[in-house]
């Protein structure tokens, strides 16, 4: 399973890598936009997010 975020969706999703599935982890409404890199594009989860949920 692969996780990311989406600049335009404004949600943190995960995609399932052997189905390619996209699973909404957490949508994020009020994130700042204005162009290039900002918002949520760089965030990162932990390697063992399934178990310590951090990000």
């Amino acid at each position: 399973m692969s996780s990311g975020s989406e600049c335009v969706g404004k949600s943190i999703t995960r995609i399932d890598l052997n189905s390619w599935e996209r699973l909404n982890v957490m949508p994020m409404p009020d994130v700042h936009q204005s162009g290039s890199q900002d918002g949520l594009l760089g965030m990162a989860f932990d390697p063992n997010f399934n178990n310590t949920n951090y990000i």
